[in-house]
């Protein structure tokens, strides 16, 4: 909640709230599909999660897998190694990246997850 000074409850100013979130842009979570390995900004992933059972829908294209119910929320979850037609690693866990768009979550599976890098701009 913001004050009338520009002050959010943390004490914070605009300012510094955006500088923070500009800089957790810099981080990357470092991802595997198959033999390749991938990076995502680490503020666009809410979380990581075992995969578990998808609920298939039908009539959907072939890398849409299907939705899964993440604390009472419906999560669309695509396999991106159909969609880039990529063959799954060997002895692969199998995670879900998921990803706040606007109010609906997205969910991405992967092979393995192996690092938070920081990359320059």
């Amino acid at each position: 909640m913001k004050s009338p000074e520009g002050k959010t409850s943390s004490g914070a100013s605009d300012k510094d709230t955006l500088e923070m979130d500009e800089s957790n842009l810099d981080y990357h979570l470092i991802f595997s599909l198959g033999p390749e390995f991938y990076a995502a900004a680490l503020g666009t992933i809410r979380e990581v999660i075992k995969c578990e059972k998808v609920k298939p829908v039908p009539y959907m294209v072939p890398h849409f897998l299907g939705v899964i119910n993440l604390r009472g929320q419906l999560v669309s979850v695509v396999d991106l190694r159909s969609k880039f037609a990529i063959t799954p690693g060997v002895d692969a866990p199998g995670l879900i990246l998921v990803t706040e768009r606007g109010e609906s979550l997205i969910g991405a599976l992967v092979d393995d997850v192996h690092a938070v890098s920081r990359f320059s701009s």
